[in-house]
């Protein structure tokens, strides 16, 4: 995600220590891979778990093109998700993304204009359809390079954060 602004938390938690022990992409997960080896990454990542699953009152302010939610990490729950609605209102000329698999959490509420939501599928050389409420989704591909579509160099593409198309098909090689 070089060249995109992130806020993240730690994949170390309830969700994906229960996703990671599946047939899923989880199992591949290189933020876990990152994540345990990096000691103040850790640190800031449980910081940024425990600030953003409880209820905020201030939320920062910033002039980015593009922001990404969730290059490490997952919905923590409900809370989680309205503190990154509200972050959105608070910077309303930023395009913001999120990838999550968490539709439990993200179909249960309305979401800002300047948030893309990004199903991120956890099944590997499966392709899903872009559905409600999600404009994109992100499919991870073992085989098909003909069909892979991300390079993963979000600066000089950002396909993901096109805001006038929805029901685009990501697809990436697994990493």
């Amino acid at each position: 995600m070089e060249g995109i602004p992130s806020i993240n938390v730690s994949s170390f938690n309830e969700f994906c220590n229960k996703m990671a022990k599946t047939q899923t992409i989880c199992q591949k997960c290189y933020a876990r891979r990152i994540e345990s080896y990096r000691f103040y990454l850790t640190q800031a990542l449980k910081r940024n778990t425990e600030i953003l699953s409880n209820p905020m009152t201030e939320f920062p302010k910033y002039d980015f093109k593009v922001l990404r939610f969730n290059s490490f990490g997952e919905l923590i729950n409900f809370q989680h998700y309205e503190n990154i609605i509200k972050i959105c209102e608070n910077n309303p000329d930023t395009v913001h993304a999120l990838w999550s698999k968490r539709i439990d959490i993200v179909s249960r509420y309305i979401k800002p204009k300047n948030l893309i939501l990004i199903y991120s599928n956890p099944f590997i050389d499966t392709i899903v359809e872009p559905f409600p409420p999600f404009n994109h989704t992100f499919n991870v591909m073992t085989t098909g390079s003909e069909r892979i579509n991300c390079k993963s160099k979000c600066k000089d593409c950002f396909f993901c954060y096109d805001t006038t198309k929805n029901g685009r098909i990501i697809i990436e090689k697994v990493k």
